[in-house]
């Protein structure tokens, strides 16, 4: 895909090149305009995912630079750096990284991809809670009717229970419950 930040990282873990646009937007995302050609595979990614994911990405990345004959491998919605803040505001971004070893004249090097899929997570999530909702609204419906109608006198008499004692101020606990 066009849109997926493709780097070539050397057996040094330092970036040898860089293949798409997106690699260089990549660099305008972490505040600097700089070549990313020679820069350091960590200074790259450290500002970009959170430190908890970082860490083991780059030890598997420094293995994988050692025995570059390992299988493809695709690390699924990895989280990016964000504050606890950013975090409850909904405004993490996730990114699929994919790592492909790259035999070149060279010696061995390491195709990474980097795909944000922050979108697409938060629409999975948005769909498998609509699918929740439908299986629930479906289920009520084909409820028999007299065990709904049961259902729904007791819940108008627990409703009636609970805004008639709103109204009775209870000055001791024992008539509160």
């Amino acid at each position: 895909r066009l849109d997926d930040a493709l780097l070539l990282v050397g057996p040094d873990l330092h970036v040898r090149a860089i293949f798409t646009e997106a690699a260089r937007v990549l660099a305008g995302k972490l505040g600097d305009q700089r070549d990313l050609v020679g820069a350091p595979l960590a200074d790259i990614l450290q500002p970009l995912l959170a430190p908890q994911a970082c860490r083991p990405l780059l030890q598997h990345l420094q293995a994988l630079t050692e025995d570059p004959t390992d299988a493809p491998e695709t690390f699924r919605g990895v989280e990016g750096a964000a504050s606890a803040a950013m975090r409850a505001a909904g405004e993490t971004r996730y990114y699929d990284i994919s790592l492909r070893p790259f035999i070149a004249d060279d010696g061995a090097s390491l195709l990474l991809g980097i795909r944000d899929v922050t979108h697409r997570l938060q629409m999975l999530r948005a769909n498998e809670n609509s699918r929740i909702a439908h299986t629930l609204a479906l289920s009520v419906l084909r409820a028999s009717p007299p065990a709904l109608r049961s259902f729904l006198a007791e819940a108008l008499s627990a409703v009636t229970l609970l805004q008639s004692l709103q109204r009775v101020p209870a000055r001791l606990v024992d008539a509160f419950r």
